[in-house]
């Protein structure tokens, strides 16, 4: 997403967004809704939501193990699904059902994963780019949205970061 930024905090990073993006990137539409009407519980609707909203927001699925519950971002997509935001908590223990959701929401989206294949495209991308832009943060962005084009989801920070350092 354009614009999208992302600040290290230890060895991870922590996505932010505005206001803005938040509106524009995690707005459920009516095809978002009916898929989460075919899930049982609140609990379960609630979390499928979430996980439409944060792979939207960001191009990539949630940490799990617990589940990655950004505060600004439940709140928003509770208030579009009219489901208390604390339902989502007991959701994000539920391991088993968050890796099938997420699953389920990759088809839903049609998003591929990433692979070998992307992998070494990406990094032509990325060495050109590098020519060109020096701050890791903005060659982020440049490889969220060569992913984003091309419907594949984004890999973990570390690997897109370990990317952006071989080939500056």
């Amino acid at each position: 997403m354009k614009g999208f930024k992302a600040h290290n905090t230890c060895c991870m990073q922590k996505p932010h967004f505005t206001q803005d993006q938040l509106v524009r990137g995690a707005k459920l539409t009516d095809q978002d809704i009916e898929q989460i009407n075919k899930c049982r519980g609140v609990q379960s609707k609630i979390g499928f939501a979430y996980q439409i909203c944060y792979v939207k927001l960001f191009n990539r699925l949630p940490p799990q193990s617990p589940l990655e519950i950004l505060e600004e971002l439940a709140t928003f997509v509770a208030i579009q699904v009219d489901i208390p935001k604390d339902q989502l908590y007991g959701y994000a223990h539920r391991q088993p059902t968050i890796s099938e959701h997420q699953e389920q929401i990759r088809v839903y989206l049609r998003l591929d994963i990433f692979t070998q294949d992307v992998e070494d495209e990406l990094c032509d991308y990325l060495f050109q780019q590098a020519l060109q832009i020096q701050e890791t943060e903005s060659l982020l962005l440049k490889a969220t949205e060569f992913l984003k084009e091309r419907r594949v989801l984004n890999p973990t920070d570390y690997a897109l970061e370990r990317l952006i350092k071989t080939q500056r």
